[in-house]
């Protein structure tokens, strides 16, 4: 395996939804559920580009996963 694609160490919630072309409500909702990791600076939610990396593969694959 390899380490993760994005060209950033951590980032904040815009542009981690952004890299991994999705909103900043579905990071939300991952957090909330406890399939992603958010780290806090204060009060702000930094998102490591590993854990995202980790969610993303973790998510489900093929045409079975769009219901």
């Amino acid at each position: 395996m390899t380490g993760p694609s994005f060209p950033f160490i951590a980032a904040d919630r815009t542009r981690a939804a952004e890299a991994c072309g999705l909103g900043v409500t579905t990071l939300d909702a991952a957090v909330k559920s406890s399939e992603l990791t958010a780290h806090y600076v204060g009060d702000k939610p930094i998102f490591r580009a590993v854990d995202l990396d980790e969610w993303i593969r973790s998510l489900p694959t093929g045409s079975s996963a769009r219901g």
